[in-house]
């Protein structure tokens, strides 16, 4: 007998994510039985359960649903585009292709180390995020959306006192004023989580990106027992 088709399963998945996260007012949702074969998936009977909405919005999830109202575009200092959008659990190969199409030097100021490639453990942990505590967006060079132009990063504490960013941008792309545009971007979207202040540990020979948090109204703040490297405090509230 044919296998079942996998990829439809899991588009019939997605969905019935998608109507329970759009729709607070669902309590249960059951479909029984659900039928797949090699020809595709269908629900022979389902129910539904509706009740006044307790609470709308993600809060009510115990894991934030990917924030698709967060995609948009940026702009460089010549005017050029790019499209925006959170990191997704995928996109693992993507940033390594990113590392790879980078000057070693910028990704050894980005992670304060060399590094080639993201071993598997810490691509997980980049890629695979917790959207109410963590947000990377994924910048890309042009509108088809294949490669990786720069990844910016905001880890916020769990009070969210504070949240730490990281940013790297594909070292042809320098010069433009794209990190600028994607701090901006960290910065707003840090005010709009009511997070008191943002920071980020960066080496002192980090010109290009001391520059940007000079800007942007940062504060340097050296770090007692490291000689080589700044903490930068920006206060949003």
């Amino acid at each position: 007998r044919p296998p079942a088709d996998l990829t439809g399963i899991e588009t019939a998945l997605m969905a019935l994510g998608d109507i329970a996260a759009d729709n607070p007012e669902i309590a249960e949702l059951d479909i029984n039985p659900l039928w797949a074969d090699e020809n595709g998936v269908i629900a022979l009977d389902a129910r539904v359960r509706i009740l006044p909405a307790q609470s709308r919005g993600t809060s009510r999830f115990a894991i934030r649903p990917y924030p698709t109202s967060l995609e948009g575009k940026i702009k460089d200092r010549e005017g050029h585009v790019y499209p925006l959008r959170p990191i997704k659990p995928e996109d693992a190969a993507l940033i390594d292709e990113l590392l790879e199409h980078t000057d070693p030097e910028d990704v050894r100021l980005r992670f304060l180390s060399p590094l080639r490639k993201l071993p598997r453990q810490l691509a997980a942990r980049l890629t695979q995020i917790d959207y109410d505590r963590e947000m990377a967006f994924v910048v890309f060079a042009d509108e088809s959306c294949v490669e990786a132009a720069g990844v910016g990063r905001l880890s916020e504490d769990p009070d969210r006192e504070r949240a730490e960013f990281a940013i790297l941008v594909r070292s042809d792309l320098h010069g433009h004023g794209l990190g600028y545009s994607l701090m901006q971007e960290l910065i707003a979207y840090g005010r709009r989580r009511g997070i008191g202040e943002i920071f980020g540990h960066v080496l002192r020979e980090n010109r290009g990106m001391l520059n940007v948090c000079d800007d942007l109204g940062f504060t340097r703040h050296a770090i007692a027992g490291d000689p080589t490297l700044l903490e930068t405090r920006l206060k949003l509230s």
